[in-house]
């Protein structure tokens, strides 16, 4: 086959085809139709059977384990998450809005674009006016439940269940999907809002309730992206996430919390004031968990799309790199996402603003709990317990995870197999768990969906137990302290339980002797400095930081606890006087990032960003260059560090040209983090280090910053240098490749979407001279030929999306920064395409050469007709191949093409080619063919 009639069939396969490549999802209904689907007002749930029982004889439970049943429908339905409190209380959050009231924008794929666009709650209740009317209303008929579980007599069979809270159906309502008991109070998660019910007199009915906060769910997004992982961390603050439908709230305060296009963690105090943002870039971590040194973890979930799902260190500030645009990138397969493999564990030359995920792990984390300390055997201490939901029971269940400090950060601990593929901890399979937590009583307990994706109406909840382990008196002690609870123990009977071995009573002691405030100080500074048990110390420093939050004097009794031995005890230092803000903490804390081991060094560094002193960029900066780069949980604290303590033009000039890369990457990322226009500099730095480019080319074109743009497009001019750092080199391929994702594609495809965008007759040069560049990669070539053909931007599909992160923002005039840009003149890109066609039609490659004919087909380049003409008679094309080029010179509307319209074909090609050229050139005269 000659090369030309190859690139015909690769069209008619669809292949570079006008437009550009997407995850489109099937439609199942039409545009402005909402799905006919019965919604019912009260919540249904199956009547009772064995099947619950039965379903046991499945399971596949690692020996030593036993499950029993605990609760089946119909006590429970549908159940997203659940949680246990002290006195084996179940409260289960249940959906009844699933895949009926809660739109998957797969399903409305024609509403993409506007779903895409919305930044608030409100913006969705507008789009669901617009595309749907009054129907609309129908989505305000099902709600979301709360449901109290109890085993009244104890036998560990429940007999008692009842709606604990319902109401939760409003037209913007999503998916209950978090919960969490603590004392009288009862913490929810149901977009758009976090929730607190309180039950004071104890008879299992909240009698108030109060939205803390509201504005989460700007988007549709897909199905159980929602809110949800509460957790309490050891600070005694509130944690919760949100999945990439996004959020955008206002805190009570008045401090606005923006994070639209992406996941994020929260957390606040426990009655909802002093919102904050604590970690963005994430795409759905549907559970949090804390370990016993207060480190907070999350799965985060796949895209579908080739990548992994993630198990990720959640450092506070840290950006986990996903964005909403990467589900339906206009580059296709993800874009960036994949092509600069973000959701990789950490590689060298990888981005440089994420901090990267632990390891990548099995498929659909949704449960997530972190082992308290009692009830499993020793091998799992400290393991996470994870569950993974496939809709299928034969590919889910629960698997424990362990893991162990590498730097600043964490590394997996893995068995490996004869194949040498890792080996996890199944400990119960073929099961569908939904959630997963520890009882008072020490065993292990899940929430279970039954079968498949789509609500059953049926649900369980099971007990997974060791015998062995269970029977130990330390878990009989356990379950009766929790019982008891800590309200009216001594203080002394407190400070024991500091020490405790369960995780869950030490925390219990702690909050309590935080909340008795001033009087706790005396026994918790002797605690601190004199314990020989380590949990008890830090437990103790714990509860003091709970106080110093209002009262930051009280530090400076604890500042000599920078001279303890234990490094551990260094680390919560530095977080509580972080979290205070003392300000005379700052020595204390210098000496740390000098002096402290990479842990103490990355706590305190963030913690150094929360004093906002701009001395702290000298010993800061000296920490990034030592670390060279190799840790990104340490260089990331200390790009933290930076951020909140320096200001931008302060960093800028601090940073020499002669500056080391590593110390030249971690400014760029501190300079990405607050938004500042001095990023434009690095794009005229000469000799820069490619990594260091690519970091500034992100943080322009993604965050974005306008201001820097057009210094980002001018890049271009100098791609045949930056290709060079990626030679095509057949002899190493994979390694070759691995520098082209880190080192020329990152900064050169934001280049061309920087010309694209800025669209000056300058910038349309550079990209056709881009084009016909050999020395650049064909992939690109034809990434600024598609820029050019979609010039006009009017028309053009995802036009109103970058290019590149695929989040809506749309071209807007220099002179007005909000009034958009509908269209505008195609002369500058038809100028510079037919000034480049010589080169770009002599190259030897037919993606090339098929994106050029495309380019000059939308841009009507009727000077190229010649060309074209020659390109096809010197080929000798012909044929059914044929037909797909045939539209783009048609476009032409050229008479010299006509031609093709008669050219010689197989018989059964004529009728659709008449066709063709006569709905696409009925004005052209016909000629014989040559």
């Amino acid at each position: 086959m000659k090369r030309s009639e190859k690139i015909l069939s690769w069209l008619a396969a669809g292949i570079l085809f006008v437009g550009y490549a997407q995850s489109v999802w099937p439609a199942d209904i039409t545009p402005n139709q909402l799905e006919a689907l019965e919604r019912n007002p009260d919540p249904e749930t199956f009547g009772a059977s064995d099947e619950g029982l039965k379903a046991i004889s499945r399971f596949q439970v690692k020996p030593g384990f036993n499950v029993s049943l605990v609760a089946a429908e119909p006590m429970l339905g549908n159940p997203v998450a659940f949680a246990i409190d002290n006195q084996g209380v179940f409260y289960t959050s249940e959906t009844y809005r699933y895949r009926s009231s809660v739109l998957d924008i797969r399903n409305y794929m024609s509403w993409l674009e506007d779903d895409l666009a919305l930044r608030t709650v409100d913006d969705r209740l507008a789009m669901l006016r617009k595309y749907l009317g009054g129907k609309a209303d129908d989505l305000a008929t099902e709600t979301e439940v709360i449901r109290r579980i109890v085993d009244t007599n104890q036998d560990g069979i429940a007999d008692s269940s009842e709606i604990f809270a319902d109401g939760f159906n409003s037209i913007l309502d999503g998916i209950a999907s978090g919960i969490l008991p603590h004392g009288k109070k009862v913490y929810f998660t149901n977009i758009p809002g976090l929730w607190m019910l309180r039950d004071g007199d104890g008879d299992g009915y909240p009698e108030y309730r109060e939205e803390l906060s509201h504005g989460y769910g700007v988007r549709f997004s897909l199905t159980g992206h929602d809110l949800h992982g509460l957790i309490i961390g050891p600070d005694g603050r509130l944690y919760f996430s949100c999945g990439d439908r996004g959020s955008n709230v206002i805190s009570r305060e008045g401090n606005v919390l923006a994070v639209p296009d992406e996941g994020a963690v929260f957390r606040c105090e426990l009655d909802g004031s002093h919102l904050e943002l604590f970690a963005t870039g994430l795409r759905n971590p549907q559970e949090l968990a804390f370990d016993e040194f207060g480190n907070l973890f999350t799965g985060d979930n796949d895209s579908d799309q080739g990548d992994r799902e993630r198990l990720v260190y959640i450092m506070e500030g840290s950006d986990s790199g996903w964005r909403v645009g990467y589900q339906h990138n206009p580059l296709g397969n993800g874009g960036p996402w994949n092509t600069e493999l973000l959701w990789k564990p950490h590689f060298e030359g990888q981005a440089a603003y994420l901090l990267p995920p632990i390891a990548n792990i099995d498929n659909g984390p949704s449960g997530l709990v972190y082992n308290y300390g009692t009830g499993l055997p020793p091998e799992y201490d400290g393991a996470f317990l994870v569950c993974h939901f496939n809709g299928d029971t034969s590919r889910s269940g629960i698997t424990a995870y362990r893991i162990e400090p590498k730097g600043a950060g964490f590394s997996m601990i893995e068995n490996t197999g004869a194949n040498g593929r890792p080996i996890y901890d199944q400990i119960v399979w073929n099961c569908l768990p939904t959630d997963v937590d520890f009882g008072p009583d020490g065993a292990l307990y899940w929430t279970d969906w039954n079968q498949g994706w789509p609500k059953s109406n049926k649900g369980r909840i099971y007990r997974l137990s060791h015998d062995d382990a269970l029977h130990q008196p330390i878990v009989a002690e356990t379950h009766a302290i929790l019982r008891a609870g800590f309200d009216n123990l001594t203080e002394e009977r407190l400070v024991e339980l500091l020490g405790h071995t369960n995780m869950k009573v030490r925390l219990g002691a702690q909050w309590e002797l935080a909340d008795r405030g001033h009087p706790s100080l005396r026994t918790l500074r002797k605690v601190a400095y004199g314990g020989a048990n380590l949990h008890a110390r830090i437990h103790a420093i714990w509860a003091v930081g709970q106080i110093a939050r209002k009262t930051p004097y009280i530090l400076s009794d604890f500042l000599a606890l920078k001279n303890a031995a234990e490094p551990e005890i260094l680390v919560q230092l530095a977080r509580i006087i972080g979290d205070a803000g003392y300000e005379i903490g700052f020595h204390t804390l210098e000496s740390m990032v000098f002096e402290g081991n990479p842990r103490v060094q990355s706590i305190a560094a963030v913690a150094l960003g929360k004093l906002k002193q701009p001395e702290a960029i000298s010993c800061l900066a000296e920490l990034i260059t030592r670390n060279s780069s190799s840790d990104p949980w340490l260089r990331h604290a200390a790009i933290m560090g930076l951020a909140g303590s320096a200001s931008s033009q302060l960093i800028t000039r601090y940073l020499e040209e002669g500056a080391s890369p590593s110390l030249q990457l971690g400014f760029v990322v501190a300079l990405r983090k607050q938004k500042s226009p001095e990023l434009a500099a690095f794009m005229n730095r000469q000799n820069i280090d490619p990594l260091v480019l690519a970091e500034a080319a992100r943080a322009i074109n993604d965050v974005p910053i306008p201001e820097a743009m057009p210094d980002l497009a001018r890049i271009l001019k100098r791609a045949e240098w930056i290709s060079e750092f990626a030679p095509l080199n057949k002899s190493a391929a994979n390694e070759s490749d691995l520098a082209f994702r880190s080192k020329v594609e990152p900064t050169l495809i934001r280049g061309i979407n920087a010309a694209y965008r800025v669209g000056s007759p300058e910038n349309a040069a550079d990209l056709a001279k881009l084009a016909a560049s050999s020395k650049v990669r064909s992939s690109l070539r034809v990434a600024a030929l598609e820029a050019l053909r979609d010039w006009s931007i009017a028309g053009v599909t995802s036009a109103r999306r970058d290019r590149v992160v695929g989040i809506f923002r749309p071209i807007l005039t220099s002179t007005d920064p909000v009034t958009e840009i509908k269209s505008r003149p195609t002369s500058p890109a038809n100028e510079a395409l037919v000034a480049s066609a010589p080169e770009i039609f002599q190259s030897n490659n037919d993606a090339v050469i098929l994106a050029a004919a495309q380019a000059a087909g939308r841009l009507k380049s009727k000077s190229l007709a010649p060309a074209l003409v020659s390109l096809v008679e010197n080929s000798g094309l012909n044929g059914s191949t044929g037909q797909p080029l045939w539209r783009h010179f048609i476009r032409l509307e050229d008479p010299s093409l006509s031609w093709l319209c008669v050219m010689p074909s197989k018989p059964q090609t004529v009728p659709s080619r008449k066709r063709l050229c006569a709905s696409n050139h009925r004005s052209m005269r016909d000629r014989p063919s040559p």
